[in-house]
């Protein structure tokens, strides 16, 4: 494995470490990492679109509106 590859699969594990811990963190509130991170964008950004939210969050637009919709329910949004 060259020192490119092995520093891109130390920096995946880290990523997917802390996506883990943050989750587990954010569950007390009923809310995971990724919706997080859609708050705080439409918190920062009154009015924004879903394809503006999307490129934000650097998500697909499909993803954040089964998101929202989530969040909608849960009256988050």
């Amino acid at each position: 494995m060259s020192v490119e590859e092995n520093i891109a699969m130390v920096l995946r594990a880290a990523y997917l470490s802390m996506h883990r811990q943050t989750n587990t963190f954010l569950s007390k509130s009923g809310v995971t990492a990724d919706q997080f991170v859609c708050l705080v964008i439409l918190d920062d950004e009154d009015g924004i679109t879903q394809q503006e939210l999307a490129t934000r969050a650097t998500s697909d637009p499909n993803t954040i509106s089964a998101m929202l919709a989530l969040l909608e329910k849960q009256n988050l949004v």
